[in-house]
């Protein structure tokens, strides 16, 4: 039941509805209220992931536009 404790307080006081509910079935330990999910036979071993064909080239710079109050600001960002 209620304790008194800085927990039960805060607990009654941010849900009322459901909190003397909880005291009353807190020490029975906790209970699960989600479905029960059937356990899949394992999968077989998936084939090794292959390379893509081509990698694409990293871009030489990015450039960020910032515009605010009739103010814009440009950015060049460049990999390192």
């Amino acid at each position: 039941g209620y304790d008194g404790s800085e927990e039960d307080v805060l607990t009654y006081a941010m849900f009322p509805q459901v909190a003397e509910k909880f005291f009353s079935t807190r020490d029975q330990g906790p209970k699960s209220v989600a479905t029960p999910v059937a356990v899949a036979a394992p999968a077989a071993p998936a084939a090794p992931a292959q390379p893509p064909a081509e990698t694409p080239a990293a871009p030489e710079s990015a450039v960020i536009q910032i515009s605010y109050a009739d103010k814009t600001t440009t950015f060049t960002v460049k990999p390192v």
